[in-house]
């Protein structure tokens, strides 16, 4: 079986952080514009703050997860062949949230990525995620 997938990875850190809601709207366009379909959509909303979402994509999942106290989002967009763009949907994103910082990772993955040996891009200098957050008191 030979099959190529793409796996697209974004870390932002905002100065105005949406609420729940603007930021689903944001992503689900996202994944419209990435010529993706949705096929079920999950959440668990943290209390003081906070949110996991996942949804179910034909081609595969996106997931977000939220840290409003640290600005902080983590995005992941996964396809299991060539239908859908991932690196495409993050750039959307990122047009849309205007992040002051981002970390950006993308990957071909499959069998015929071992096969041809094909490197992945990282477009990012790397930093533990800890590196953002403030030391609690």
């Amino acid at each position: 079986m030979e099959y190529r997938g793409q796996h697209a990875i974004c870390d932002m850190i905002l100065d105005q952080f949406p609420d729940n809601q603007t930021l689903e709207n944001a992503i689900e366009e996202s994944i419209k514009r990435a010529k993706m379909t949705v096929v079920l959509k999950a959440k668990k909303e943290f209390e003081p703050h906070g949110e996991t979402v996942v949804w179910i994509l034909s081609e595969s999942h996106f997931t977000c997860h939220t840290y409003p106290e640290h600005n902080y989002i983590s995005v992941d967009c996964y396809t299991c062949g060539n239908e859908g763009n991932p690196r495409l949907a993050m750039e959307y994103l990122k047009q849309t949230l205007k992040p002051n910082q981002t970390y950006d990772v993308f990957h071909t993955r499959g069998i015929m990525r071992l096969r041809t040996r094909v490197k992945t891009f990282v477009k990012a200098q790397h930093k533990k995620i800890s590196t953002y957050f403030s030391k609690a008191a």
